[in-house]
């Protein structure tokens, strides 16, 4: 049986330095983000198929807000179509192997994209395009 080809996917990274202002940005948009300390190494990675106001709402990000304040951690999103959400979200866990999350280090389950790296790119990703 023929294997299709992968998709490539770009994702076009936007930085903040809170979670309520990627929210803010991102609220009803699907999308992959990236928590980062502040060298550049992925802390944890995560999707929001609805956008930021579904997947935080209402204090959950002013929590975040108050837990990063201070860190110079980094919270970095890439809007991206929603049924894409989990395979690339998938890809990235496996790849960078981000110490606050907890499935998909050991095998890559069902990612079939390549990703492109523009915009704001985490340094964690710089050479993965």
């Amino acid at each position: 049986m023929a294997h299709s080809k992968p998709e490539t996917v770009t994702l076009h990274w936007h930085r903040f330095n809170k979670l309520t202002d990627a929210r803010r940005q991102f609220r009803a948009t699907p999308c992959v983000y990236m928590q980062t300390d502040h060298g550049g190494t992925a802390l944890r990675v995560g999707k929001a198929g609805k956008g930021l106001e579904a997947r935080y709402r209402g204090g959950t990000g002013y929590a975040l807000d108050a837990a990063m304040h201070g860190s110079e951690n980094q919270v970095f999103v890439a809007s991206i179509k929603a049924n894409l959400v989990q395979s690339v979200e998938n890809l990235l866990i496996y790849k960078l192997q981000p110490p606050y999350n907890n499935h998909g280090k050991i095998r890559l389950a069902g990612s079939d994209v390549l990703l492109n790296h523009v915009g704001e790119t985490p340094k964690c990703l710089l050479n993965d395009s």
